[in-house]
This record gives structure tokens, sequence and C-alpha cells, in this order.
């Protein structure tokens, strides 16, 4: 018999939590990338990351009272790119207190110079690249 020993208050949506299903899973796994995954209160169930960077931004986005509840890999889209159809999906889904849904892509800043990169950023007007010392939490 297990009982539940932790006393704190539960900021999760439900003692459930938020079902939630991946839209990409690992298609293979390699030995460079840590995987795991993340208890978040605000969402009430754990959270898959895909790297230490994701995990970062997990903490982050947990300790934001602007964000009520986030999405690892929430969709994917499709978009043409000359005569080929590609499909991208978003690291996050972040729902803010104001109702405004905002996707973010994690990538350390030394990627941001790589032409694959910026040709796929070029695909989103919207998408411009924020430092993370820029935000505020």
């Amino acid at each position: 018999m297990s009982t539940n020993m932790w006393r704190g208050r539960w900021y999760g949506m439900s003692p459930q939590g938020d079902a939630h299903q991946r839209a990409r899973e690992v298609v293979r796994p390699t030995g460079t990338i840590v995987r795991g995954k993340f208890p978040s209160r605000k969402n009430g169930r754990m959270v898959d990351h895909e790297g230490l960077l994701e995990l970062d931004a997990i903490y982050l986005f947990e300790c934001s009272p602007e964000i009520v509840r986030y999405r690892e890999q929430p969709l994917t889209l499709t978009y043409p790119d000359g005569h080929r159809l590609r499909r991208y999906t978003p690291d996050f889904e972040l729902v803010l207190r104001s109702g405004e849904i905002i996707l973010v892509e994690i990538k350390p800043t030394r990627s941001l110079v790589n032409d694959e990169v910026q040709h796929k950023l070029a695909r989103w007007p919207s998408t411009s690249p924020i430092p993370v010392s820029a935000l505020r939490f």
C-alpha cells in the first residue's frame, strides 16, 4: 500500500494532470542528448525533455507567473519549401495568463548562425530568436 506523503499545494490542472500526447516521438535515440522526464506542478504530469537546454527552459516555465501551462512537442506543422513539403514540430507550446499561445523552439545561440537553421527561421516571418538573457520571468 502506497501513501502520498507530500503535503504541499497542488498547482496542476488536476491530480491526474493534463492529458497530452506528444506530436513526435524520438525516432532514434543517440547517446549524445540527455533525455528525461520532469515532474511538472503546473501541468500535473511528467513532461518529457530532449536535452539540457529544454530542461533549463522547463525550469523557467515552471517559475514564471505569466505561464499558466505548457506542452512539449504539441503539434506538427506542414509547410511548403520550394518544391518540397516539410514538417516542423516546435519544442514547446506556452499558454500565457493573458490566454495568448506561443510556440517555442529551443536552440543554443551558436546554432543560430547555421544556414539550415536560418532558412527554417526565415520560413516563419513572425519568428525571431530571443536570447534567454532577454526574457523576464
